[in-house]
């Protein structure tokens, strides 16, 4: 699954909620949705961690994970 579906599946304001709570844009976050801008890497672990690991770091960055979090298989 891709970072655009699995966003897509959280729940209803999902997004608005987690962009107050860690003081984020929400034009940014969309800008990350649809990958217009690349996700910073705190961002995708305080993603990670609010979902409960449905959305992974290596999700938000497909590209290039493994030098931000090299525990990451």
């Amino acid at each position: 699954m891709n970072l655009k579906n699995a966003l897509a599946d959280l729940p209803r304001g999902f997004a608005s909620g987690f962009c107050q709570r860690n003081n984020i844009r929400l034009s940014n976050f969309s800008a990350y949705k649809s990958g217009m801008k690349k996700m910073p890497p705190w961002i995708c672990a305080r993603l990670e961690y609010e979902t409960d690991g449905k959305i992974t770091r290596k999700m938000c960055r497909p590209d290039d994970y493994a030098k931000h979090w090299p525990e990451i298989q």
